[in-house]
């Protein structure tokens, strides 16, 4: 090979290699600067689960404050529940108690009407 020859084939490959500096140049340019937007969105990300975390605790306060609050109406309700139980046994003595009455207007009722026929009776029969 002659000299000349020789300096053409090392000017190739010197053109190959800063053919392939530039091209390997371009694309860390390239990877660099999608690592820098994949960082931002990472950041970004980060910053959502943070808001999301925060909105779960909250979720969980109102839950458990929601279970606080179904407790004490479950135990209003039993109180509801006895009450009306007590009532109910009162609306029953009540009842009872105005059977009783019942009778007795009713015997009343009677004994009054014997004697006012008894004294109509009487009365016309002694005059």
């Amino acid at each position: 090979m002659m000299p000349e020859e020789r300096l053409d084939r090392i000017e190739r490959q010197i053109e190959f290699v800063v053919g392939q500096q530039a091209q390997f140049y371009t694309d860390l340019r390239q990877l660099t600067e999608q690592v820098g937007r994949q960082e931002r969105q990472i950041e970004t990300q980060q910053g959502q689960i943070g808001q999301i975390v925060g909105q779960l605790g909250q979720i969980v306060g109102i839950v458990q404050d929601m279970g606080s609050i179904l407790e004490n109406l479950i135990r209003s309700q039993q109180g509801t529940q006895e009450h009306l139980q007590e009532l109910g046994r009162h609306l029953e003595q009540t009842d009872q108690r105005l059977r009783e009455t019942d009778h007795r207007l009713n015997v009343l009722i009677d004994v009054v009407e014997r004697h006012v026929s008894g004294n109509d009776g009487n009365s016309s029969a002694q005059n």
